[in-house]
């Protein structure tokens, strides 16, 4: 009782935690070890708008088949100490050729809600929905006219999870956990649509990749670093995913990724590795 209480405190203040130790979490390794991955279903993409602290992103990475740009396209839902709600759209446009500064855009967003299932979001100009059979995203927002998007993301191959739910929890009792961690991915996707700048239309037909991830806790609290990487070929599709906890929780590395094809996984799970070779 005494460890959930500092937990919530240093909810409430922003402080560091104390240290728990690697017995305070759970990964999602553990669900692996009988089931490397579970495919998607339309239901697994609901948003959670948990009523607590946490961090809810959908993002999508876009690659333009004529070479020139990528694109970050991202709804975050913050929840703090389930007293105030902020959520925010962002996009990010990188000129690949350095002919222009690459384009940051952000945007605070108004009225946002969801539909009935919790499968689409929704705030004024801004809209991200998710088809009936789950196959595909529309994605549209004016809020900023330097960024104007419109765009439309189709699964080329099954979504998945590491283990059976992809959560890792956080707690000293780990039966009850005060905190969560979970990512779940269409490694690979087709886009197509524009993203209007004040120079025009830019045309972002190509390949996409889509993370959908719930931090349930302060999102400092459950990670300490990150590692990302996704890579898209004509024919396969990689992705990995790495963070590090904060010492409060045993400086844990948690590790999730999967190889993709048209149609199919290859294989996902918790057992990828991952070395920088160089800095750029």
């Amino acid at each position: 009782m005494f460890n959930w209480a500092k937990q919530k405190l240093a909810d409430v203040a922003g402080t560091q935690e104390p240290i728990y130790g690697p017995t305070a979490i759970r990964t999602v390794a553990e669900e692996a070890k009988e089931t490397s991955h579970t495919e998607l279903t339309r239901d697994d993409l609901k948003w959670k708008a948990m009523d607590s602290t946490s961090v809810e992103t959908q993002s999508f990475y876009l690659m333009s088949d004529d070479g020139k740009h990528l694109a970050l396209a991202q709804v975050i839902y913050s929840n703090v100490v389930g007293i105030h709600t902020t959520v925010q759209f962002n996009s990010k446009i990188f000129y690949l050729d350095g002919s222009k500064p690459h384009l940051w855009c952000s945007t605070q967003l108004s009225n946002h809600g969801f539909s009935e299932d919790k499968a689409s979001f929704y705030a004024d100009d801004c809209a991200l929905d998710l088809s009936e059979d789950g196959t595909n995203y529309t994605i549209k927002s004016l809020n900023d006219q330097r960024s104007i998007v419109n765009l439309k993301i189709t699964r080329k191959a099954p979504g998945f999870v590491a283990g059976k739910t992809g959560n890792t929890l956080y707690g000293t009792d780990l039966e009850n956990p005060w905190g969560s961690m979970r990512h779940a991915f269409w490694p690979r996707c087709a886009a197509e649509g524009t993203i209007t700048t004040p120079d025009g239309p830019i045309d972002f037909t190509g390949k996409a990749f889509y993370s959908f991830a719930l931090q349930g806790m302060k999102p400092h609290h459950a990670a300490a670093r990150w590692t990302f990487a996704d890579f898209q070929t004509p024919t396969y599709s990689a992705v990995l995913m790495q963070f590090v906890t904060p010492p409060s929780y045993g400086t844990t590395t948690v590790t999730i990724g999967g190889i993709a094809k048209d149609g199919e996984i290859i294989i996902g799970g918790v057992d990828s590795t991952v070395a920088h070779t160089r800095t750029t």
